[in-house]
């Protein structure tokens, strides 16, 4: 019988509990892999170990999180790894400033919320499967 397969972990750059707990909650019923942080040191850190998908909060306080982006995605062992962010619905600019940094979806926070299992699930399952 052949080795167990490893589940690709999620990489979540966040400072808020209450998205930090829809994301492990939802991680821990896929049996997926979930590290938190909120520097951009250990962002990146995290990245270099080539989590399925980074999630990012565009509003943490910790960090730069465009700068952050555009590092992920200028840097040839990051840039192919998916990053979804998520911001408050009002914040139209910023979402534009995010997607043109590299995010592969920028959210409303009310949609990323509601949507975490599934979007955990999307990412997890594509890089299992590549």
């Amino acid at each position: 019988m052949g080795a167990p397969v490893q589940v690709p972990a999620i990489l979540a750059v966040v400072d808020d509990l209450l998205f930090g707990v829809k994301i492990s909650d939802a991680a821990a019923k896929l049996g997926v892999g979930f590290r938190f942080v909120k520097t951009a040191e250990a962002a990146w850190a995290g990245a270099l170990a080539a989590p399925a998908l980074v999630i990012l909060d565009l509003n943490i306080r910790t960090l730069n999180p465009l700068e952050l982006v555009t590092r992920l995605k200028g840097d040839p062992g990051t840039a192919g790894i998916p990053v979804v962010a998520y911001v408050s619905h009002v914040q139209v600019e910023f979402r534009k400033k995010a997607e043109e940094a590299g995010c592969d979806r920028v959210l409303a926070r009310s949609t990323f919320s509601t949507s975490v299992p599934a979007l955990l699930a999307e990412f997890t399952r594509a890089k299992a499967e590549a």
